[in-house]
């Protein structure tokens, strides 16, 4: 059980704050100091007020309870403070004396004054209440207190006994200096003990340490004005690492808890990396080849980056750097093949790549980021009250992605040598922001190591949280940026940073279809989308007739020559078909085969495509003729040149067909046999019906569908069985039967 500790009674606490009795000038080892104002504080055996030297430099004077001092010296309290001169991370200590005051009614108040420094700034415990806590605040924050603390216990061999949340403080730089960075300072260094010493108190200076880190990570959760916020992918990442981190400096056996403040600070470094990088042994595995059939679920940008086939037939003409609609059905790869020409996922190419990319490129996916914020509207008058704020918050969707890109690069060896982008173009482009989003400049502080590219990343989601939070509420925001913002940018850009000059900067606004972007919206947008820049351009992907107003001027009319003439539209679906049209079959027999090697590889298995499905051979020559000649055979579909023809471009048709071939014919990562033509015509035909059922699913016109394309199917079937051959008969004269 611990001692009973001495506090200061209340009567003697409210006469130390009184002017009454503190006098406007007190001498302190042969030094005149001046207290002006009382600070209220939660100090249990003292009270501080805040004052001047001679010279005007401001000080904290504290008067402490003479009783904390009967059985004690306060000059060895003094002298062991005196020891921390010169650390940066401490308030400097100026000395101490014991004083006699007088009380209003005649009686002596007998006291221990201490002199320190003066830290402007505010406290831990106040400041979690005002700003909003970010993993890389926690980050650095353990950084500095670790310092701290190994420099109490390595440096000086004391702890400091008292280090609640009120004596951490958060402080700005001084005035007059160039930097924006917050310190973390130590303060009232009146209660220094031997390390060793044996503990009085209820907690030291480790358990105090994990409890500032207990409630940090908690407010993680929550905004300045206590209302829950919703989480980042990272966030959540990076609340999960420092868990049990937490946890373990919590385990009372310091033998095996994480005590040790130079590993402390290594094991929350690691975790922040992990949370912005998941280990990429973990990102370049599948566990089965057909995970992932979605790009939207691919989380890893590298992952992503090995799995996309360059074969892709249509790469070339959405890559140009040229605006462009790229439509086409679900499943048909656009999702994947924008990823893989942003900037981001080229950062995991070789620099070779990076140099020869024409484009830099930055994703936007409309349904993770826009549909649920603004896709719902519909009414004109919303869209007219609130264009400002949603102008805003797609300008700060825009900026986010360049910043998180940028926060990347900034983390490379080659930053500068390949890219041109080094800390004083970093810190440009961070003020740049600033300025732009009207920052005040209060909120430009950061924690000392936090970067400008961290910093200014968690700014603007700052930012878009509280854009979208006042949209909820139905209330304008004060300050918005203008319809020019991107341009002004973009212009930024190319002007700062040398890997900008000369390569266009695209935005890859992907799925900007009807059903998760409104009309109304998309109008609105098109005012930026739309904006002939030399510095950027947009390529929009939609399902097709997804986003037919895209590509109309803005008032509205149908779409002008020369918005169609340099906003070209590539349909998917359309160019695979005329591909297999044209006899180009090898190139997508290659894309089909592509897609699957990469796939085996990552999951390693021992197989590949030309030695599991192996090629499609018919003795008539044709799959056609096949059909023809046996009707009832059951192996007509089969091998990899018919699946690339049967799929006509949909990815997630051609995967789906794989998979279920590969689980019809038991194939495990140790097969090296091709699975028989049957077994493939079995998956093929279930494939196919089921899909065949779903067109009944789809709302509003199901059922119509589903007679067309049955009903086209049978057409189909009878010109193939009883068709004629016009091409025999232009030779021959007469008609073949077919």
């Amino acid at each position: 059980m611990m001692p009973k500790g001495i506090i200061m009674d209340e009567e003697e606490k409210q006469l130390l704050s009184s002017r009454k009795v503190i006098p406007y000038e007190i001498e302190v080892e042969g030094k005149k100091y001046y207290p002006k104002v009382f600070i209220p504080n939660k100090g249990v055996k003292s009270v501080v007020w805040r004052g001047v030297d001679s010279y005007g430099t401001e000080v904290a004077i504290k008067f402490a309870t003479y009783k904390d001092y009967i059985h004690r010296s306060y000059l060895e309290e003094a002298t062991r403070a005196a020891k921390l001169r010169g650390y940066a991370e401490f308030a400097y200590f100026h000395g101490a004396e014991i004083k006699e005051l007088q009380s209003p009614d005649g009686n002596k108040i007998k006291c221990v004054c201490f002199i320190e420094e003066w830290v402007d700034g505010e406290t831990l415990e106040n400041f979690i209440k005002r700003k909003l806590i970010t993993p890389s605040f926690i980050t650095n924050y353990v950084k500095e207190m670790c310092e701290a603390l190994n420099i109490l216990k390595e440096g000086v061999n004391f702890r400091h006994d008292d280090l609640h949340l009120g004596n951490v403080m958060i402080a700005p730089p001084k005035k007059g200096e160039l930097s924006e960075e917050l310190a973390v300072k130590i303060v009232d260094t009146g209660s220094l003990k031997p390390y060793d010493s044996p503990l009085t108190k209820e907690k030291d200076d480790h358990g105090w340490f994990t409890e500032h880190l207990r409630v940090l990570f908690n407010r993680m959760l929550f905004r300045p004005n206590c209302q829950r916020k919703p989480l980042s992918l990272m966030e959540k990442r990076f609340k999960s690492e420092i868990f049990p981190l937490i946890n373990s400096m919590l385990e009372e056996d310091r033998q095996i808890a994480l005590f040790d403040p130079s590993k402390i600070k290594a094991q929350f470094e690691h975790a922040y990396t992990r949370a912005q990088h998941p280990p990429k042994e973990k990102e370049l595995r599948l566990e089965d080849p057909f995970d992932y059939i979605s790009a939207e679920h691919i989380a890893s940008d590298r992952l992503l980056v090995y799995l996309f086939a360059e074969s892709c037939p249509w790469v070339k003409e959405v890559t140009s750097p040229n605006p462009l609609l790229l439509t086409g059905p679900r499943g048909c790869g656009k999702s994947m093949l924008f990823r893989r020409m942003s900037l981001k996922a080229l950062l995991h190419k070789s620099p070779e790549d990076i140099k020869n990319s024409e484009i830099l490129g930055f994703y936007i996916s409309c349904s993770a980021e826009l549909r649920n914020r603004f896709g719902y509207i519909t009414s004109e008058a919303i869209i007219k009250r609130f264009q400002n704020e949603i102008i805003h918050y797609f300008n700060l969707l825009l900026s986010r992605e360049i910043a998180n890109t940028l926060l990347f690069i900034s983390q490379r060896d080659d930053r500068e040598t390949l890219f041109g982008f080094g800390e004083i173009q970093e810190k440009e482009f961070h003020d740049f922001l600033m300025d732009k989003l009207g920052i005040r400049k209060e909120e430009r502080l950061r924690l000392q190591g936090v970067t400008h590219s961290e910093h200014l990343l968690e700014i603007i989601e700052t930012e878009m949280s509280l854009c979208y939070e006042k949209f909820l509420r139905g209330y304008n925001l004060e300050f918005t940026t203008p319809k020019s913002f991107v341009a002004e940018l973009t212009k930024f850009l190319k002007s700062k940073i040398v890997y900008f000059r000369d390569r266009t900067i695209v935005f890859l606004l992907d799925d900007f279809s009807i059903h998760r972007i409104s009309e109304s919206v998309q109008l609105l947008l098109n005012y930026i989308i739309w904006d002939r820049q030399s510095t950027h351009i947009f390529k929009v992907s939609a399902e097709k007739y997804g986003a037919e107003r895209v590509l109309e001027n803005l008032n509205g009319s149908a779409p002008t020559a020369d918005i169609t003439r340099e906003f070209r539209e590539i349909d998917c679906g359309r160019y695979y078909i005329d591909l297999s049209d044209k006899g180009k079959t090898e190139e997508l027999v290659k894309f089909a085969k592509e897609i699957l090697d990469h796939r085996l590889t990552l999951a390693g298995y021992k197989g590949n495509p030309a030695l599991l499905i192996g090629d499609s051979y018919y003795e008539e020559g044709t799959l056609a003729k096949h059909l023809i000649a046996q009707p009832k055979a059951r192996d007509h579909y089969h091998g990899i040149e018919t699946i690339a023809e049967i799929c006509s471009g949909d990815i997630s048709a051609l995967l789906e067909i794989y998979y279920n071939i590969f689980k019809e014919g038991k194939v495990t990562k140790d097969t090296e046999e091709m699975v028989p033509r049957h077994i493939q015509h079995k998956a093929i035909v279930r494939v196919s019906r089921r899909f065949l059922e779903l067109i009944k699913s789809y709302q509003p016109m199901g059922e119509e569908m589903d007679s067309i394309v049955t009903n086209f199917g049978v057409l189909c079937h009878k010109i193939l069985r009883f068709g004629k051959d016009m091409a025999y008969k232009e030779k021959n004269g007469k008609t073949k039967s077919r």
